[in-house]
């Protein structure tokens, strides 16, 4: 190489998203890591911070679970985070739009656990954690990693990562690395440098996001997620403020289009529809919709709503698909300006988390799942504590933290719960998507079944937060 090397770290990490902070504010907060330099490699602005309106929230969120939280707690950025910034959720109502199965959680009331999870905007989650960070860490803000290479070829090298400072519009400096982190996401150049295989697929759906006015909460307090199954996918509102939720869509590329296509005093008419009425009603309503967002003038889409919600409560028939009967739904009111978003959904699993190139893999570049569970931040941030295990006792023990044989310990701990986890979450996606009525009566009797098992509630929700 024809660089100088300028700068040598003992860890270094590619990503400065959540995880990857997080495990920077994670190995500069313990008494056993606290020595190391850490450097830490952040293509945006790692010290942006949230727009301050209280009546404002971003469509970006994530349901932060127990483990989650004594995680964040440990490192300092939990009290970091304004109160009315994270809002807890103490029930969770779930039920199938094709069938007459439900489910419903409810929080363990312990002095370690009052809450089922927390719902946080991303944005401030990310400023916490940059907050925490420690004079140990040096931060490359703003920088593109342009190359890695090991000098002499070999993988037992330490790696060396050109870093262009300056959104990569900057001069190039060269660090060296006895460790290096890939925290970049499902398109980890990190990955591909240690030549771990990704292994996984693109969903034929797009989750549509957005930042919903509500009124009308279940005891006046909002703290109830709720989650439809719909044959297109599931549909959650999740609580945020007293009287907004975060709305996750999960659906086809068209319907997502025609989603955001319409205007906001009719999707939120459809939110109502796609959590209330029969499904029926929602697939002929979004039938009508037009290319450019409007409906057809003979539609008076509010009526048709009403008049399927009216037609459910006055039927004496067996109903299917629609709200248990102790769920009181918020109406939606409104739709926050500009906060409609659809992202893609996707399930990717590296085939390995660690590699003889001195690489471990965290967060989305080792794993990558479908929102349905709220499940994905967690995996990453689990990921951070292993890891933070595994280099403190390297060091404890004189260990080469880069090492192979040190990293397998991550590897082994976190590899095969996630990709449980992951099948499961996934399995449950394709469950509730089939429509045959074999297969959606045998899910209605299994939901039903296990909602009268308080225990295994209790254990599956346990299994959840802490893995």
């Amino acid at each position: 190489m024809n660089h100088r090397i300028t700068q040598a770290f003992d860890v270094c990490i590619v990503g400065g998203g959540i995880v990857g902070t997080a495990l920077a504010a994670s190995l500069s907060s313990s008494p056993f890591t606290a020595h190391l330099k850490v450097a830490l490699v952040e293509a945006g602005n790692l010290y942006s911070e949230p727009e301050i309106r209280p009546a404002s929230f971003s469509n970006r969120v994530a349901s932060v679970t127990p483990a989650s939280m004594r995680l964040l707690n440990r490192i300092g950025a939990w009290d970091r985070i304004p109160a009315d910034r994270k809002k807890a959720y103490t029930q969770m109502k779930v039920w199938d739009a094709s069938g007459n199965g439900a489910i419903a959680f409810n929080a363990p009331m312990t002095h370690s656990a009052s809450s089922i999870g927390w719902i946080i905007e991303n944005d401030w989650l990310k400023s916490s954690l940059a907050q925490s960070l420690s004079s140990s860490v040096t931060v490359f803000n703003s920088s593109v990693v342009a190359g890695i290479e090991s000098p002499a070829g070999s993988g037992s090298d330490w790696p060396v990562i050109s870093v262009n400072s300056d959104k990569g519009n900057g001069p190039t400096i060269q660090l060296k690395s006895r460790l290096l982190v890939g925290a970049d996401g499902v398109n980890s150049l990190v990955r591909k440098y240690a030549g771990i295989e990704s292994i996984g697929w693109d969903y034929p759906q797009k989750a549509v996001a957005a930042t919903l006015e509500i009124e009308g909460v279940e005891g006046n307090r909002n703290d109830v997620a709720y989650q439809r199954f719909l044959p297109t996918g599931p549909i959650a509102l999740l609580p945020l403020a007293e009287n907004k939720s975060s709305l996750v869509w999960s659906a086809s590329p068209a319907i997502a289009a025609k989603l955001l296509s319409l205007s906001a005093e009719d999707f939120a008419i459809f939110v109502d529809v796609a959590f209330r009425n029969p499904i029926e009603d929602l697939t002929y309503l979004l039938s009508r919709i037009q290319p450019d967002g409007s409906l057809p003038k003979d539609l008076d889409l509010k009526a048709e709503a009403v008049w399927g919600q009216t037609r459910l409560e006055t039927a004496n028939t067996f109903k299917i698909g629609v709200p248990p009967s102790n769920t009181s739904l918020p109406r939606v009111v409104g739709v926050a300006e500009k906060s409609r978003a659809a992202f893609p959904l996707r399930f990717y699993l590296s085939d390995r988390y660690v590699s003889d190139h001195r690489v471990a893999l965290v967060g989305d570049a080792a794993h990558t799942v479908h929102p349905l569970a709220g499940q994905g931040l967690n995996l990453g941030l689990l990921d951070v504590a292993t890891l933070t295990n595994v280099i403190e006792e390297g060091v404890q023990a004189g260990a080469d933290i880069g090492n192979i044989h040190t990293l397998q310990g991550y590897a082994a701990e976190r590899f095969a719960p996630n990709l449980g986890m992951m099948m499961a979450i996934d399995s449950i996606g394709k469950l509730f998507r089939a429509e045959s009525d074999p297969v959606v009566w045998a899910r209605s009797f299994g939901l039903n079944l296990v909602n009268t098992l308080p225990g295994f509630k209790n254990l599956a929700m346990k299994a959840a937060s802490t893995l």
